[in-house]
């Protein structure tokens, strides 16, 4: 009785919380986009499928190495802080073991909760800030062609390249104050990156 009750604290394993760190991240993903979207006036839900949906955080992470190398190096502080913190009670060889084993938990979800809300207010503000400037330059005509986009047969396009999914590519046509929205297949040849400018 005694050993299961000092097993609680340890009970879910690491895929557990792979799993639930994933679908936090989903959730935070489809949120980022609904608000940044939304900003551009474009109901991204409408035009994505379950596996647009699935795909979104580790899309939008993937295409920023620098905050996964970012959220890293916050987890790895926190982690480490959080420990430093209670340093002294995991030596005391005082403190019981299943003592020890409630602190360490205590050590694993605070860094847990504190790295939920750095991944919150990043995606949050991301979407937010992202969506309030792109949408400020979509209405003064201030966006600068960032792609090449040759539908077919031959029609070549310079356009600043806003997103895309599966299904849809979203872009800005040169000189030009709304977003169009395209279906990739059977429509599209292909997409070249032009130099950038600066």
């Amino acid at each position: 009785m005694e050993n299961s009750i000092e097993k609680k604290p340890t009970e879910r394993s690491i895929q557990d919380y792979l799993s639930l760190g994933y679908i936090y991240l989903l959730i935070m993903g489809i949120i980022r986009e609904v608000i940044y979207y939304g900003c551009l006036e474009v109901n991204i839900l409408s035009y994505s499928n379950v596996l647009d949906l699935l795909l979104s955080p580790l899309v939008f992470l993937s295409s920023n190495p620098k905050v996964i190398f970012s959220l890293l190096f916050f987890l790895v502080v926190i982690y480490f802080f959080n420990k430093s913190k209670n340093k002294k009670k995991l030596e005391d060889d005082l403190i019981p073991e299943s003592e020890k084993v409630i602190i360490r938990n205590e050590i694993l979800m605070g860094t847990l909760f504190l790295l939920a809300l750095g991944i919150f207010a990043f995606f949050i503000g991301t979407g937010i800030g992202g969506g309030f400037k792109d949408a400020k330059k979509l209405k003064n005509g201030e966006f600068e062609t960032s792609h090449q986009i040759t539908f077919l047969p031959a029609e070549k396009l310079k356009v600043k390249l806003i997103g895309n999914n599966s299904q849809y590519i979203f872009y800005v046509l040169e000189n030009e104050k709304h977003i169009t929205i395209s279906p990739i297949v059977g429509n599209m040849k292909k997409i070249i990156k032009l130099p950038s400018k600066e």
